[in-house]
């Protein structure tokens, strides 16, 4: 039997998100020009409220037509040249793609290898820097999505490159808005976020956040890109542009989805997030779902999941997306038919929310697996 509860699909998945109505409405806004007044306007409101979405007042922010990764390159390379050394943790494809760019331009990337299904450890981290006394700077992934790995120790992790006097830079890409992120107040030097994860809004324009220290170091950097050098940026900045034409449109979007976010309150947008992980961690675990990474560095805007013997990752990616028009992700790389993975990001709908939860309960019959749903709606801590 074919079940198809929307027309549209429903995205589960690592990114991009489902944006809300008024959000996609945005894309249709007539064309303006990017060296207007109106355009100013729009600039100016958006790097304000992105302020108060990176808790910072000191920091420059700015914004480059690009993937995550556009800006994660960005990043490494206003922030470190050719043959400095920058440590990095491995614990994911993300991380690891990381350190590919630093290789490519040259930059002495040391990784520090961290078991699958785990996070870095802050003594560890500490210990390799101080073995280590030349190295400039280090790079975390704060949310790693290839096999779901929070850093939930980042502020610990801040205070001891603080302590060495070494930048550390962050990639909140898949994290940002989904979690609590004190750029000032934990002293992270440079973050790079993007638009089409927790922040709810189509894919296109990604951010690179950047303290007043760090910008001290990339004003002296001979940076190899054009579009990528900051300092061209900063040159606009002032005057509420960009120095490149930007999708315009998607700054339409991005500007409803942060008033939606601040109108909601941003604490209550996270907890948005961490009531739905706990919802979901929950019924998939008495589905005999097994959470794939340790509990201390679990992620609640991607969970993933190794499958019950009886429904492998595979069948039940397909069984939601050909029934139920419902799409998640399996893993990436070594982990691609292992596992699945749940994205739990920007506004998801209850209905979208039940949707998800009662297809999967009609697959679960279909192969044997036994799940009681009044169960999952009658546990306290989903109600509360």
């Amino acid at each position: 039997m074919m079940i198809c509860m929307y027309k549209e699909p429903i995205l589960f998945l690592p990114g991009p998100v489902n944006p809300p109505y008024n959000v996609n409405k945005m894309l249709s806004l007539p064309m303006i020009g990017h060296r207007t007044e109106e355009f100013h306007e729009i600039f100016a409101d958006i790097i304000n409220m992105l302020r108060k979405i990176f808790m910072t007042s000191k920091s420059e922010i700015f914004l480059l037509t690009s993937s995550g990764t556009g800006a994660v390159e960005s990043a490494i390379i206003n922030c470190f040249s050719s043959r400095e050394k920058v440590l990095i943790p491995i614990y994911g494809e993300f991380s690891r793609r990381a350190s590919s760019i630093m290789k490519k331009h040259g930059i002495k990337a040391i990784e520090l290898n961290i078991p699958i299904g785990r996070g870095p450890e802050t003594e560890l981290i500490k210990r390799e820097i101080r073995k280590k006394r030349d190295i400039k700077g280090i790079f975390i992934v704060y949310n790693d999505t290839s096999p779901g790995v929070f850093v939930r120790n980042l502020p610990e992790i801040a205070d001891v490159a603080r302590n060495e006097n070494i930048l550390i830079v962050i990639d909140a890409v898949s994290i940002l808005g989904g979690s609590k992120l004190f750029m000032d107040k934990w002293g992270i030097d440079v973050v790079v976020a993007a638009t089409q994860k927790c922040l709810a809004t189509p894919p296109g324009i990604s951010m690179i956040a950047v303290s007043k220290d760090a910008w001290d170091i990339m004003e002296k950097k001979n940076v190899k890109s054009l579009y990528f050098d900051l300092k061209e940026y900063k040159k606009f900045l002032l005057k509420n542009e960009t120095p490149f034409t930007p999708a315009i449109n998607i700054l339409f979007s991005l500007r409803e989805s942060l008033r939606n976010i601040l109108d909601i309150g941003l604490n209550n947008w996270i907890r948005m997030h961490k009531l739905r992980a706990r919802i979901l961690y929950t019924f998939f675990e008495m589905a005999s779902f097994k959470p794939f990474v340790k509990k201390k560095f679990r992620s609640d805007t991607v969970l993933s999941f190794s499958t019950p013997k009886e429904l492998s990752p595979i069948k039940f990616k397909e069984e939601l997306r050909n029934r139920f028009s419902i799409y998640i992700a399996l893993g990436m790389g070594e982990l691609k038919s292992k596992i699945i993975r749940i994205g739990n990001m920007g506004y998801i709908p209850f209905n979208n929310l039940a949707s998800l939860i009662l297809a999967s309960s009609i697959i679960f019959k279909r192969y044997g697996i036994k799940i009681d749903i009044d169960e999952i709606l009658d546990k306290d801590m989903v109600l509360k």
